[in-house]
């Protein structure tokens, strides 16, 4: 088992774990929730939803470290006002791990660049209004190591290839309970919580990559 914290610990060991991802004939079984059969099908549409009509990058970054908070230290989150919207997160970001579970394996020359640059990296639309840093700033990936903004798919091939989506839905469910009925979870989950927050970033990241590159392929 390669358990895979961050992609940032030496170089060439990114390599090497991308090559047993690559070899590996292991393929894990899993009943589709929350996406509708089109959506299977077709999982950009629902990255491509997700980042155009319900939440941008900045916003569901703060969203999940508002729930990371409350599962940690039982901080109440802030973002959301009703209990009916934390559902809606909840829903929906569970619909974009579904997604990038079933986008992981395509293999679509649109999503991989050998330079990262603005175009690639910020949706159009909000660098039609600016290109100023300050404002696309939010919207680049978090990640220390400009290599992970490359291969979103191989980004993705390599979370999933030790971290079963079912465990991954069932802790974004726990997490979820939490938040939107006040429940404290045990300590596995608070120990856990930071390691989950950086899991979940990671597939945000991914998607927001992967649905940029999409809006570039539409043109």
């Amino acid at each position: 088992m390669y358990h895979v914290i961050n992609y940032n610990i030496g170089s060439g060991s990114r390599t090497i774990i991308a090559q047993q991802v690559n070899s590996s004939t292991n393929s894990e079984n899993f009943f589709l929730l929350h996406l509708s059969k089109t959506e299977q099908e077709n999982p950009l549409k629902a990255i491509k939803e997700f980042f155009e009509s319900n939440y941008s990058l900045p916003t569901a970054s703060i969203a999940l470290e508002d729930m990371a908070l409350k599962v940690a230290y039982d901080i109440p989150a802030q973002s959301w006002k009703r209990e009916e919207e934390v559902i809606f997160f909840i829903l929906q970001f569970s619909r974009l791990i579904e997604a990038a579970f079933m986008i992981k394996n395509e293999s679509c020359p649109d999503f991989k660049v050998d330079k990262i640059t603005k175009e690639n990296m910020i949706p159009k639309h909000i660098l039609s209004k600016s290109e100023n840093l300050e404002a696309i700033l939010p919207y680049l990936p978090n990640s220390q190591d400009p290599q992970d903004s490359k291969d979103p798919s191989l980004n993705l091939q390599i979370l999933f290839f030790d971290t079963p989506i079912q465990e991954l839905l069932d802790t974004f469910k726990a997490w979820g309970k939490c938040v939107s009925s006040g429940l404290k979870l045990d300590k596995t989950f608070q120990w856990n919580s930071h390691l989950d927050l950086k899991i979940f970033t990671a597939i945000l990241e991914a998607c927001h990559l992967i649905y940029v590159r999409g809006q570039k392929a539409e043109k």
